[in-house]
């Protein structure tokens, strides 16, 4: 019997994954850049900005979804 090996599909990606999730995630890679290069150190404004944003983006995907 002869092994398959991994097999690879195309995922199928939603309109509203495309339109909303992927630019929020793009975001906030970038505005996380400078947290990693300046040594890994989050000020407390700085994560107080990014609970914020957290929270407000759970709210943002709570409203789109239901």
């Amino acid at each position: 019997m002869r092994s398959q090996g991994a097999m690879a599909r195309l995922l199928a990606v939603g309109g509203p994954l495309v339109r909303f999730d992927l630019p929020v995630m793009v975001a906030v890679v970038l505005l996380l850049a400078p947290v990693f290069w300046s040594g890994r150190r989050i000020w407390r404004v700085e994560g107080g900005g990014l609970a914020v944003a957290c929270l407000v983006y759970l709210g943002a995907v709570l409203v789109m979804r239901i």
